[in-house]
């Protein structure tokens, strides 16, 4: 399993887009999916989020998610990944963390 830390920047919520960057400045793009493949992503309340891994270490089409959680820049999300966890054959990844989040219900993430 892959899991790390990500603070969001100002250029990915201008441009709604995820770096798979930890805190840590390590690159996780290219251990998570297949590059311009569909990713599911889900946050913490259940909700789903077709994404696509773009370039090395992108994820696109992320503008539901970041309108949906109230995504801003200096936000800090929990991303953890599991190879062998797959919705309708893609991959699944999992984005948390973030307390302004609406809550709909709770799950909670693995860091917890």
């Amino acid at each position: 399993m892959i899991k790390f830390t990500h603070q969001i920047n100002q250029s990915e919520v201008n441009s709604e887009y995820i770096n798979l960057i930890g805190l840590d400045h390590t690159k996780y793009g290219p251990k998570i999916g297949i590059m311009n493949k569909e990713i599911v992503a889900v946050d913490d309340h259940g909700q789903k989020y077709a994404m696509k891994r773009h370039h090395g270490n992108q994820l696109t089409r992320c503008t539901l998610w970041y309108r949906q959680n109230n995504i801003v820049a200096k936000d800090q999300i929990d991303i953890w990944f599991e190879e062998t966890e797959k919705d309708e054959g893609k991959p699944v990844i999992h984005i948390g963390g973030n307390p302004k989040s609406p809550a709909r219900f709770v799950v909670k993430s693995s860091f917890d």
